[in-house]
C-alpha cells in the first residue's frame, strides 16, 4: 500500500489512473483474444497484439520518470491506433480493445440470403476519448512537474533516493512538488524499512544536489 501511495505521490493521481487503465484493459484485452488469436483468426491477433503493446505501455508510463514519458508515449499511440474502426467481417474491428462504441457506415452485399461482402468504416468513440483523455493528462503532468516559467528560471525537481552502505543510490521517483516529494519518500522509507533495508532515503534538490530531507531507515 505504501508503494502505491509513494508512486500515485509521483505520478499524481491522474496519470497513475491512466497508467492503470491501459494495464488493466491492455491485460483484459490480451485474455479475451488469445483463444481465437491461437486460432488464427486475424481480427483476434491484432487486438492481442495491441493488448500487449497497452499492457507494456502502461508498465511503462507507472514507472515514472524517462520511462514514464516514453511510457505516456507508448499510450498515446495505443489510444490513436483505437480511433480508426475499419471490419471486413462480422468479428469486428481489428484495433479495438476492451470497449468499443463505434459509429460507422456498413456496405454488405448479400446474394441467395448469403453475406458475400461486408465492409464497415468509421471510428470508435472509446479511442477517441482515451486519445483526449490521455493528451490532458500529460498536459497537467507538465504542469505539475515542469511548470511553464521564464526562460531565465530554473526548473525545480525534486529527487527521490534510497542511499545504503557500499551500494549505488537507488531512483525511487520524483516530483515538481516538495510536499508531494515528502509523503512519497515517508512512503518509501516504510516499505524499506518493513523490508529490512538499511541506509535512508533522501530528497535531492536538482539542479544542484542539494539533500533537502533524510529519513533513515535504522
Amino acid at each position: 500500500m505504501e508503494a502505491l501511495q509513494a508512486r500515485v505521490a509521483v505520478l499524481g493521481r491522474a496519470m497513475a489512473l491512466l497508467a492503470a487503465y491501459a494495464i488493466v484493459v491492455g491485460a483484459l484485452s490480451v485474455a479475451i483474444n488469445v483463444t481465437d488469436a491461437l486460432d488464427g483468426q486475424a481480427q483476434a491477433i491484432c487486438r492481442l497484439v495491441l493488448g500487449l503493446w497497452g499492457l507494456g505501455a502502461g508498465i511503462m508510463l507507472w514507472s515514472g520518470r524517462s520511462l514514464g514519458i516514453n511510457g505516456w508515449q507508448a499510450v498515446m499511440v495505443w489510444s490513436v491506433l483505437q480511433i480508426f474502426y475499419v471490419a471486413w467481417d462480422k468479428n469486428g474491428s481489428p484495433t479495438t480493445q476492451l470497449f468499443d462504441i463505434p459509429l460507422s457506415f456498413t456496405s454488405e452485399t448479400t446474394v441467395n440470403g448469403e453475406v458475400t461482402s461486408f465492409r464497415e468504416y468509421g471510428i470508435n468513440l472509446v479511442g477517441v476519448a482515451l486519445t483526449i483523455w490521455a493528451s490532458a493528462v500529460r498536459s497537467r503532468w507538465e504542469h505539475h512537474v515542469q511548470p511553464l516559467i521564464q526562460p531565465s528560471e530554473t526548473i525545480i525537481v525534486y529527487e527521490i533516493e534510497h542511499r545504503a552502505p557500499e551500494r549505488a543510490a537507488h531512483d525511487l521517483g520524483r516530483s515538481g512538488d516538495l510536499e508531494s516529494a515528502r509523503r512519497a519518500a515517508v512512503s518509501q522509507a516504510a516499505r524499506l524499512r518493513a523490508s529490512g533495508e538499511l541506509g535512508e532515503v533522501v530528497i535531492v534538490e536538482q539542479p544542484g544536489g542539494n539533500v533537502v530531507t533524510r529519513e533513515s531507515l535504522a
